[in-house]
This record gives C-alpha cells, structure tokens and sequence, in this order.
C-alpha cells in the first residue's frame, strides 16, 4: 500500500500537480480519483476472477504471462522514449 502512495505522489510531481493553487478543485477531484480507484481495485479483481474463473493449464498461463510481460515492458519502453524526446 505505501508504495503506491510513493508511486501516485511521484507521478503527481512529475505531471506538475505542487499543491492547492488558486483553485482546489482539480487536486480535489484527482485525490478523490486516485483514492477511490485504489479502494476499488481489489475488489473488481476478485469478483472478476470470481466471475470469470478459466481453467489455466501451465501453457495458457505462460501466454499469458509472456502477454502482460509484453505489455508491461511495451508501456515501459514507451514512457522511457517519452522521457528522452523533446
């Protein structure tokens, strides 16, 4: 949990988001956002592997770790390009 705090305040200071300003309602309304979305992750997650039960052999779950992986890194890499370009 704390190291999601760490992640979302990084991200807040490197999209520019310092504080309050004039008008609070944005940070508000982002604060807001990011706390409920944390409070529902769990929970979607496990009604939906409720829900949604597949039987994953060895097979099927090594595609679709190498997919995730393969997404995960794609995202990585993209962000990391982003960062480098003007």
């Amino acid at each position: 949990m704390h190291e999601t705090v760490l992640i979302f305040a990084a991200s807040f200071t490197a999209l520019g988001i310092h504080g309050w300003g004039r008008d609070p309602s944005p940070t508000l309304f982002l604060v807001i956002g990011v706390f409920l979305g944390s409070a529902a992750w769990s929970p979607v997650m496990a009604a939906g592997s409720t829900l949604f039960k597949l039987e994953l052999d060895s097979k099927k779950m090594r595609l679709m770790n190498r997919a995730c992986g393969s997404l995960i890194a794609g995202i990585g890499l993209a962000l990391g390009a982003s960062a480098w370009m003007p």
